[in-house]
């Protein structure tokens, strides 16, 4: 959904998952990592460095892990432990299906209406095999 049009519920819900769940992760397992000499590895994209369009809220959300996991890189090495940011590209994920199933488009007050078409087809897509992660892994 392109920023202007996103419901401010709608990023609070994506940044409870893509950043106040890894930091609530850290927050309470540090000791444990600490003491294990561990790592922490987080699952950022693509869109957290470079957006894309109608994807503001995750960028952002993304682009916030990315920051954090980078500032906690440099505060976590004298304890011990290991930072590592993944970026990963566009994967096969069930993220653009809910926007299938819920029929998801472009309130009718948009400013995009006349790209409305073009928004379809991005959450109605399929991404190209040779983008997905996860078909790679399997091989």
């Amino acid at each position: 959904m392109t920023g202007i049009d996103t419901e401010v519920e709608e990023v609070e819900k994506m940044f409870a998952v893509n950043v106040f769940g890894p930091m609530r992760m850290v927050r309470h397992f540090h000791p444990m990592l600490i003491k294990a000499q561990g790592k922490i590895v987080n699952i950022g994209s693509v869109g957290g460095i470079v957006p894309y369009v109608y994807g503001s809220s995750y960028n952002a959300s993304k682009a916030a892990l990315h920051h954090w996991g980078n500032t906690l890189r440099v505060e976590m090495k004298p304890l011990g432990v290991d930072v590592v940011n993944i970026i990963s590209g566009e994967v096969s994920t069930n993220i653009l299906k809910r926007d299938r199933d819920h029929k998801r488009q472009l309130p009718g007050t948009s400013f995009y209406r006349p790209l409305a078409n073009e928004f379809s087809k991005h959450i109605t897509r399929t991404p190209p095999l040779e983008n997905m992660l996860g078909t790679w892994l399997r091989k």
